[in-house]
C-alpha cells in the first residue's frame, strides 16, 4: 500500500493513496483516508484502521484492527470515514444467496475515536462547529434516551456558562452550547413521549419545567450569538465608509438599524462603548429613514407593520409570519433566500446589483449557529 503525504511542522496529512492487488495475500475491497487517518477493509471481513503521525524520530504509523476477519459467507465491500473521524461505515454484503441480485447490503458503524477524544475533538476551539457533527452525534446517540454527557460538555450546557465571560464571548462555544441544548431538549421529548405516548396533557410539570427553561436557554444563547455577529458588522460599517449605504431610502439601511435596536435592548457592559457609539452615528446618519425603534418592517401581504420580536421570525398582527435572515436580521419576504446545509437557518441571497459592499460583507459568512455554507 502506497500513500502520499502532505508533511507539515505541526500535522501529516495524506493526500494520495493506491494499493497493489498482487502484494496482498487478501483483496482489499474497500479504503478511504481522512487527514492522517487510512481505513481499510478486505474479503475476509477484516476491518483495519491506520494512524500515520510525525514524532521526533520521524513518522509513524500505527495499526489498529476495528475488525476481525468474518465467515466466508459475509464479505466486506466498501468504506468511507466520517468528516471529522470520528466515524467509519463499512458495507457489507450477505453471501449466501447465488443471485446477486438477491444479495443485501448493509451498512456498520465503526466508531474511530474513544469517548475521551470525541470530547477533545468538539472542545477546541479548532475548526467549524459543522466540520464536527459525527463527534456530536456520537454523544447526541447516548443522550437521546438518557441525557448523560461527559463533563466538560455538561458544564458547557449548564447553568454555569453564564458566569465565565470569556465563554460568553466565544462564538465557538456559543454554537456548541445552543447545540448541546438542542441535545437536551430532544433528550425531554423522547422521555415525554415514552412516558405519555403522545398524550401530551399527561406531561408531568417537572418535565415541562425542564423543557421550557431549556428553550429559554437556547433563546439567550442565540442572542447572545447574533449580539457578537452585530458587533463585528457594525464596526464593518465604521471602518469601511465607502461601502455604507449613502442615503436612508436604501434597503439595507434596514438591517442597520435592527442590528442597533438589538444592541439598544442588550445590556452591554461598559467596556462595549465603542460599538453604543458607533450605534449613535448609525441613527444620526439615518434618522430620516421614517421607522421607530423595534417598528422597522412591515408585512409585504397586508402592509401590517411587523414589530421586531425575535432573532428568528416575526409576525404581523394578522398573523402572517416571516422568518428571519441569520446574518443580516431583515425578514426573508420577497428576495430570494439560502438555507444552511446543516441547520435550520436560512439568510437572504446575496445581491451585487442591489446590496452595499457592507452588505456583500454580511452575506458572504457562513451560518451564524453552526458556520455551515448556506446554499440556494
Amino acid at each position: 500500500m502506497v500513500f502520499m503525504l502532505d508533511i507539515t511542522e505541526q500535522n501529516v496529512s495524506l493526500v494520495h493513496q493506491n494499493h497493489v492487488c498482487g502484494q496482498h495475500a487478501v483483496s482489499i475491497t474497500g479504503l478511504d483516508v481522512n487527514a492522517n487517518v487510512a481505513v481499510t477493509c478486505s474479503t475476509d471481513g477484516c476491518v483495519q484502521k491506520a494512524v500515520i503521525s510525525q514524532n521526533d524520530t520521524g513518522l509513524q504509523i500505527d495499526v489498529e484492527l476495528l475488525e476481525p476477519p468474518k465467515p466466508s459467507q459475509i464479505r466486506q465491500c466498501g468504506v468511507s470515514i466520517s468528516t471529522g473521524r470520528t466515524y467509519a461505515a463499512v458495507a457489507t454484503e450477505l453471501c449466501r444467496v447465488a443471485k446477486s441480485a438477491d444479495r443485501q447490503t448493509k451498512i456498520f458503524i465503526k466508531p474511530l475515536r474513544s469517548e475521551a477524544e470525541a470530547e477533545a475533538h468538539i472542545l477546541s476551539n479548532d475548526g467549524h462547529l459543522c466540520t464536527k457533527l459525527d463527534s456530536l452525534e456520537f454523544f447526541r446517540q447516548i443522550t437521546v434516551a438518557n441525557y448523560t454527557l461527559p463533563k466538560g460538555l455538561e458544564d458547557l450546557a449548564g447553568d454555569q456558562f453564564w458566569k465565565t465571560p470569556e465563554l460568553q464571548n466565544c462564538a465557538y462555544k456559543l454554537k456548541l452550547r445552543r447545540y448541546l441544548l438542542k441535545m437536551k431538549i430532544a433528550s425531554v421529548q423522547f422521555t415525554i413521549s415514552q412516558r405519555t405516548r403522545g398524550r401530551m396533557h399527561e406531561v408531568s410539570p417537572e418535565l415541562q419545567v425542564l423543557l421550557d427553561s431549556t428553550i429559554d436557554d437556547i433563546v439567550c444563547t442565540e442572542n447572545q450569538l447574533v449580539l457578537l455577529h452585530i458587533k463585528k458588522a457594525l464596526q464593518a460599517w465604521k471602518t469601511v465608509e465607502e461601502e455604507r449605504p449613502q442615503n436612508a431610502d436604501h434597503s439595507n439601511v434596514c438591517s442597520l438599524l435592527l442590528m442597533s435596536d438589538v444592541v439598544g435592548m442588550s445590556d452591554l457592559k461598559e467596556e462595549n462603548t465603542e460599538t453604543k457609539t458607533v450605534v449613535g452615528e448609525i441613527l444620526e446618519k439615518y434618522s430620516s429613514h421614517g421607522s421607530t425603534e423595534g417598528q422597522r418592517e412591515t408585512c409585504v401581504l397586508c402592509l401590517e407593520n411587523i414589530p421586531f420580536s425575535s432573532v428568528n421570525q416575526s409576525s404581523c398582527s394578522k398573523g402572517h409570519q416571516w422568518k428571519r435572515c441569520c446574518l443580516s436580521l431583515q425578514l426573508c419576504q420577497l428576495r430570494q433566500t439560502r438555507k444552511c446545509q446543516h441547520c435550520d437557518a436560512i439568510s437572504l441571497q446575496p445581491d451585487e446589483k442591489q446590496d452595499t459592499g457592507w452588505m456583500l460583507r454580511i452575506l458572504n459568512n457562513k451560518c451564524l449557529y453552526c458556520d455551515g455554507s448556506l446554499v440556494s
